[in-house]
């Protein structure tokens, strides 16, 4: 529970938040994401519990709306809130058919807090600029959690032979390094997906000092020892810009650095994936009983939040419990955990609504620009890394750093479209110049020709009437 001198400090503090977005709301956002990794702190209210996070996305909801009725700015007309508003209808009708009815709703309603400041990142991100003010964020945020993951490995005092082959549960806390989240899977993957983003800045602003940011990041992404963020990054490199010989020989020597600094971990844990590993054998179990529940409810699923209740059921020996809200007991598969609980309709939206997205950072005519198209490939790369680690993670739905990528495809591909059109625009007036010009240039020289004729034809009529009067 909350005591109420909190709750006072709370609200003086959202107070001055709103008022601080209602005059700039950019700078809102600015904040929000680089002090998200901080904002994972959970409260118990009377209707669920809620983070951080939440409370922040939902003030500056409240501050868009302000400004929406202020019409200081405009509602987002994208294709996008139509897959958005069918999804979470869906999740809602699934509710009143759920197991247990009071936690699908809790969870329904929070969906709410990430589809906000998706919205809100529509409406605002319309030119490069804002863009760039929200990379830059991120790229302070994955400065952040790669500096305290780091910092905390070197603290611990474990030797990098001891985290070769550590893979129980129990084990984790203790040795493999969580970073700023608490959570080794989740700090990879917000790793994984910062990282295409903070290098896409730095080649299109071409800032040096990222590079560094880079650098520690995968240092921190091997501490991690998540191997759904290895195969997610490996997956994003095959999509990013292309890089100069320079950039190729400083990550080739970062490379080689970070895995012979670290060799003992990537051996140890490619050889402890088998099928005696304990995360290996939870997730097999978890995607078989998911399969076991769709089965049962295929097209609205069991209810949004009832995977957890009943895995505790089946399961107490491999789950622990914690209140509704915190839910660390998953299928392990974004897209399972949505077919599992929403059902089937559900998935085949969310997947449109990802190949959607998809089209709008695929290289088109729109992307001509230098710049546009080295952004256009990170947030690709990205986007990637977001659909690879879905398989293996529930971070998709649930993540404002998702909703953010997301975000950025959709708006970076219609500030491009502006840009496009705008350069035809100016193209083709300085065409019209160019023609007019011409144009006007053969007519002072067809008068002057008609001017000659006539004057020719003046002496020629003078001779014949010489010669007449001769």
């Amino acid at each position: 529970m909350i005591v109420p001198e909190l709750l006072i400090l709370f609200a003086v503090i959202g107070v001055a938040l709103v008022f601080l977005m209602l005059l700039n709301i950019k700078l809102g956002l600015f904040i929000f994401f680089v002090t998200l990794p901080f904002q994972s702190i959970f409260f118990y209210f009377k209707f669920m519990y809620m983070a951080l996070s939440d409370i922040f996305a939902a003030l500056i909801f409240l501050s868009w709306l302000i400004l929406l009725l202020l019409r200081r700015v405009e509602f987002p007309r994208k294709r996008a809130l139509y897959f958005i508003g069918i999804l979470w209808a869906l999740i809602l009708v699934g509710c009143l058919t759920s197991i247990d009815q009071r936690t699908s709703l809790r969870f329904a309603f929070r969906l709410l807090s990430f589809f906000a400041v998706f919205i809100v990142l529509l409406s605002v991100m319309q030119n490069m600029r804002i863009v760039r003010l929200i990379l830059y964020a991120m790229a302070v945020q994955l400065l952040l959690i790669s500096v305290v993951t780091n910092w905390k490995y070197m603290k611990s005092g474990v030797q990098i032979q001891d985290l070769s082959d550590v893979d129980e549960e129990s084990e984790h806390t203790r040795v493999r390094q969580s970073g700023i989240a608490g959570c080794m899977n989740e700090t990879a993957f917000n790793i994984t997906m910062l990282m295409p983003l903070t290098l896409g800045l730095a080649l299109s602003e071409k800032r040096k000092k990222l590079f560094v940011v880079i650098a520690v990041a995968l240092a921190a992404l091997v501490i991690t020892m998540s191997r759904s963020g290895w195969v997610a990054c490996m997956a994003s490199v095959f999509f990013l810009p292309k890089l100069r010989l320079k950039h190729l020989l400083f990550f080739a020597v970062v490379f080689v650095l970070v895995f012979s600094i670290f060799y003992n971990i990537f051996i140890g844990r490619i050889e402890a994936s088998t099928l005696k590993s304990t995360s290996i054998r939870t997730r097999l179990l978890m995607w078989d009983y998911s399969f076991y529940l769709t089965k049962k409810r295929p097209f609205l699923g069991i209810g949004a939040g009832n995977f957890a209740e009943n895995a505790y059921r089946e399961f107490p020996e491999l789950v622990y419990r914690l209140p509704v809200g915190i839910n660390h007991c998953s299928t392990h598969n974004q897209y399972l955990g949505i077919l599992v609980e929403n059902g089937i309709i559900a998935l085949i939206v969310y997947v449109l609504f990802l190949v959607h997205t998809a089209k709008r950072v695929l290289y088109n005519k729109t992307f001509a620009g230098e710049k546009m198209n080295i952004l256009r490939r990170s947030v690709l790369a990205s986007f990637v890394a977001l659909v690879i680690f879905q398989m293996f993670a529930q971070y998709g739905l649930r993540n404002y750093l998702a909703w953010s990528i997301l975000a950025l495809a959709y708006c970076l591909h219609d500030i491009a479209a502006r840009e496009y059109e705008k350069e035809k625009v100016v193209s083709a007036h300085v065409s019209l110049e160019v023609v007019d010009a011409e144009f006007a240039e053969g007519e002072k020289w067809e008068s002057l020709s008609f001017q000659d004729g006539q004057e020719e034809t003046r002496i020629v009529d003078d001779e014949q009437e010489h010669q007449k009067d001769g």
